[in-house]
């Protein structure tokens, strides 16, 4: 019901402002158009009613000039890309202005001969710009919702322009009776009581100034800037309050100042106000107050952004300069003290300047990874504002499309932002409210979000939520060209409780998926726990935001300093881009991972020690593009070693590419079988198999 009557009001005051007519000219026409238009309304509706309004002082020749005009500009938006072209609304202002110009300069030469034609047509033009920008804030106000009308500025001064150039091309009305003046009297007296009173007192001025220029007296300015204060002054008694203010104002301005309000046609107006603000249901007159804190709140979360961004920043360029300052620093002497090693030449002697030379080594070894990681970590931080800033040049144009479509949905949308990756990749970020009966989930707006970008949308972790009535926020990301089925299977060392491996698979938010395998050495609870320190930690850096290489060589040195290089797990590594298909494998220490393609095995195979050996880590690292259809085995130690044959790569491959399936967890379970039926049923090490099928979406 709403959206009907929203659609209906947008076509009347289409008509209404069409009828603005100076000197000849209609210069609101191509601007309201051109603001529904990025608003999203229906362009054939706004058309017809703009032509109609014209149409209403008997001017065909305008008709045709404004209509040539309109769908001059219509198909030329339609036909042009605008994320390169039109991508802003001064873009879209400027054309419009040199549209309507290059049209009218030479209809008005040609039929009035005078030279200040080309001046008039070049300000209707001037004007028509401006118009443009002001009237598509005006709409962004009115499809906001009531709460939300006044909340900025800009929208402030866009309701106000479209209700002036409305109340300018209403019929004023003849004899006894004023239809302006009953319409301005009313929107005083409608705005004032449900509206912040800085409103009320702001409609007083707007209607004024149309009653002193439609009637020919500058004092109503003044009569209805007075009401409008009286009414404020009595709004917190209701009703009867600002009825009887209205209406004692009217009759004291009458008797004291302006004498024309207490003729016939005057008063009879004033009393058709009264009454059809009486008789206004009291639903319709609910107190809407101004969310202001919307605007504070949008203000203060743009200067702590950007406050942050400078931050990050600079915490990233001090962990730079903390490198550069300890790589001079290790430059100078880091050896033993001169004559040291001589101090002890025989005996134990020796085996004590062995053990510090020993221990010297190791720290300076470490001290040296850690200052290269830390000039890493903070050229990695430093990426992050960049990420956090880069907003797309669309952005306006795009806050106001997602606000309209998804006004249709019943969703008022507050704020709606869109920034591309560090791949170029676009990610929408909406907060938004319910403002109707229905159940509309973060997966319906990724849908309707595909037709304003253009691109396929999905709603990040929350695609099953339902928009509640509270304000909450919503993450869209683009769509990956590929899908990723998983089945995993492990079985324990026959006798102990705990598997020593560990697996993960999980999704990064730059659209990758990360499978890893992580083998302790030894098996059971130790082997476990030493297993799960490596998948977590790796885990939580990828999720961060790090490198996979300085993700594994923080993770070298953690695991290498508590354990001192007594023991150790295996890592084995699956960066799958889900946008692209590329697929980095990396192996510390770990088994073969198998990738079957039509019928045919391919071995990666791995030669590096594992995690936490050396304090300078080495790792195997290969690359491949992978294909719809396409399926990764990845398994531990224990699988290879559990087969009987000699050559045991050469046996699971077949395996592999003979399984009669594609289906990724049956595929896991009939290897896990082959392996355990070899072992009869007595499994000599832990054993996991992850495996992985990709797919087009």
């Amino acid at each position: 019901m709403r959206y009907k009557i929203e659609y209906l009001g947008i076509h009347i005051l289409a008509f209404l402002v069409a009828r603005c007519c100076l000197f000849g000219m209609y210069p609101f026409v191509v601007p309201f158009f051109m603001a529904a238009y990025l608003q999203e309304q229906s362009s054939f509706g706004i058309f017809i009613a703009l032509m109609l309004g014209v149409a209403s002082y008997m001017d065909g020749a305008a008709m045709i000039r404004y209509g040539l005009v309109l769908v001059f500009l219509l198909g030329m938006l339609k036909s042009t890309d605008r994320s390169k072209i039109f991508a802003n609304n001064y873009q879209i202002a400027l054309a419009s202005g040199g549209v309507l110009w290059a049209v009218s300069m030479p209809y008005q030469f040609l039929i009035t001969g005078k030279e200040i034609s080309v001046i008039y047509t070049l300000l209707e033009a001037i004007l028509c710009g401006c118009s443009v920008l002001i009237f598509q804030q005006g709409m962004t106000a009115l499809r906001s919702g009531t709460g939300r009308m006044f909340a900025d500025n800009k929208r402030f001064v866009g309701i106000f322009a479209l209700l002036a150039t409305a109340l300018f091309g209403c019929p004023a009305g003849k004899g006894a009776f004023s239809v302006l003046f009953v319409i301005c009297g009313y929107l005083l007296l409608y705005n004032t009581y449900r509206f912040d009173g800085s409103i009320g007192i702001a409609t007083g001025s707007i209607t004024g100034l149309v009653l002193a220029f439609r009637m020919g007296d500058v004092s109503y300015l003044a009569v209805m800037i007075l009401l409008a204060s009286l009414a404020v002054i009595m709004k917190e008694l209701g009703k009867p309050g600002v009825l009887l203010s209205y209406f004692a104002g009217y009759l004291l301005l009458g008797v004291l100042y302006h004498h024309a309000l207490l003729e016939a046609a005057s008063l009879t107006g004033a009393v058709a106000v009264s009454v059809l603000f009486l008789l206004t249901p009291s639903v319709w007159l609910k107190r809407v107050p101004i969310r202001k804190e919307d605007v504070t709140a949008l203000s203060q979360d743009i200067l702590i952004q950007e406050a942050s961004r400078k931050r990050i920043e600079k915490f990233g360029q001090a962990f730079v300069a903390m490198e550069k300052i300890l790589s001079e620093q290790e430059e100078q002497a880091q050896d033993l003290p001169n004559g040291l090693s001589n101090m002890y030449l025989s005996g134990d002697g020796i085996s004590l300047l062995n053990a510090v030379e020993s221990q010297s080594n190791r720290l300076a070894e470490l001290r040296h990874n850690f200052i290269r990681q830390l000039g890493q970590i903070g050229e990695v931080i430093q990426t992050f504002p960049v990420t956090l800033s880069e907003r797309s040049l669309q952005i306006e144009v795009f806050e106001c499309r997602v606000t309209a479509r998804f006004s249709r949905m019943g969703v008022n949308v507050t704020k709606a932002v869109m920034v591309k990756d560090a791949e170029q990749r676009l990610k929408v970020y909406l907060s938004c409210y319910l403002d109707k009966e229905k159940v509309v989930t973060g997966k319906k707006m990724a849908q309707a979000l595909c037709g304003i970008v253009g691109k396929e949308m999905v709603c990040v972790e929350r695609a099953e939520d339902a928009v509640s009535r509270r304000e909450s926020r919503f993450a869209f990301t683009e769509q990956a060209e590929y899908m990723l089925t998983t089945g995993i299977v492990r079985c324990n060392r026959s006798g102990e409780a705990l598997c020593g491996d560990n697996f993960s698979v999980i999704r990064l938010e730059n659209g990758k998926a990360v499978l890893m395998i992580s083998d302790g050495m030894g098996s059971g609870e130790t082997a476990n726990t030493k297993s799960g320190q490596v998948v977590e930690l790796l885990e939580q850096l990828l999720s961060a935001g790090f490198g996979r290489g300085l993700a594994i060589e923080l993770l070298n040195s953690c695991i290498s300093f508590l354990d001192n290089g007594r023991t150790s797990s295996t890592l084995d590594l699956t960066v799958l881009d889900l946008y692209t298909g590329m697929t980095d494998f990396v192996k510390l220490g770990a088994s073969t991972t198998f990738i079957r393609r039509k019928g045919q095995v391919e071995c990666i195979r791995s030669t590096s020690l594992p995690v936490g050996v050396l304090e300078q880590v080495e790792f195997d690292t290969c690359e491949r593009k992978l294909y719809h259809g396409d399926i990764i085995v990845m398994v531990s130690d224990g699988v290879l070693d559990s087969i009987l044959f000699e050559n045991k790569e050469t046996y699971l491959a077949d395996l592999i590419a003979n399984a009669d399936t594609n289906n990724a967890q049956k595929m896991a379970d009939m290897i896990m079988q082959e392996i355990v039926s070899m072992q009869r049923g007595q499994m000599r090490d832990d054993s996991t198999i992850l495996v992985a099928g990709v797919w087009e979406r």
